[in-house]
């Protein structure tokens, strides 16, 4: 007697299978990544957005004891919050946490750099009127601030 011909059932995967299961997990990884990417990018942004809004409050209460943004330099407000590292206006901003002041009698404005590339403006007049800018090119500064923040939101 001679052995049997067939063979049974391997229990692998066949190529059509692989290759499903390879466009699937392409395709998760197509719409995951750019999410991922974005989300990243929000917060990035989001940390410069923050650092200029402490650095506005510092200021405001700076104002509101003198009645002038004259005492709402970088060199006043180093003291007020020591995460955020504060320059002169014509220093440029490198990072969230690096905040470009520009302060005169009758206006204040600053500048951060977000991780993402975005320089982000914020600018307070003496009447309590808050604007809000972005800048994808030039230097990101206190002194950028004072004309690019034109907006009533990011």
């Amino acid at each position: 007697m001679s052995a049997p011909s067939h063979r049974g059932p391997e229990g692998g995967a066949t190529l059509i299978e692989a290759m499903i299961v390879v466009a699937i997990v392409g395709t998760l990884l197509s719409v995951a990544v750019p999410t991922f990417l974005g989300s990243r990018s929000s917060g990035q942004d989001a940390a410069a957005q923050r650092s200029l809004r402490t650095a506005l409050t510092a200021a405001d209460a700076a104002f509101t004891a003198h009645r002038s943004f004259a005492d709402a330099g970088a060199a006043a407000l180093a003291g007020s919050n020591f995460s955020l590292h504060y320059a002169a206006g014509k220093i440029v901003s490198t990072a969230p946490t690096s905040v470009s002041v520009t302060n005169e009698a009758d206006g204040w404005s600053a500048a951060a750099q977000s991780e993402s590339g975005t320089c982000y403006f914020i600018a307070a007049t003496p009447g309590g009127r808050v604007f809000y800018g972005t800048a994808s090119d030039g230097p990101c500064s206190g002194d950028g601030a004072r004309n690019g923040a034109r907006r009533n939101t990011w």
